[in-house]
């Protein structure tokens, strides 16, 4: 998987996430990490307004780990994403809160 394609999912991801839409964001988790989102949600500031790549590198599994950092009117916490090659497209396979 190139970083690009990575870092646009990514982005696609965390955008839908801040912007309520479950939908878009939910189609980039495997069923692994659809069992996680719940308790990362919990973890998330309220009144999301942005967030951030701020950082993405790749494991020795051929992985991304992307962390992103949310933003909301109560704090920010930063959630780090396994992305993986699943049917031929990129999609987060694991998913926890730093």
């Amino acid at each position: 998987m190139d970083e690009d394609v990575v870092r646009t999912e990514a982005e696609r991801h965390g955008n839908a996430t801040v912007g309520g839409d479950f939908k878009t964001a939910g189609s980039s988790l495997t069923e692994a990490a659809r069992s996680q989102a719940g308790g990362v949600m919990k973890a998330m500031p309220g009144g999301l307004n942005a967030c951030e790549i701020a950082d993405a590198t790749q494991d020795a599994n051929g992985n991304w780990l992307v962390d992103i950092r949310y933003v909301g009117e109560s704090g920010d916490v930063t959630v780090r994403s396994t992305w993986g090659e699943v049917e031929d497209r990129p999609m987060i396979t694991d998913l926890q809160v730093l």
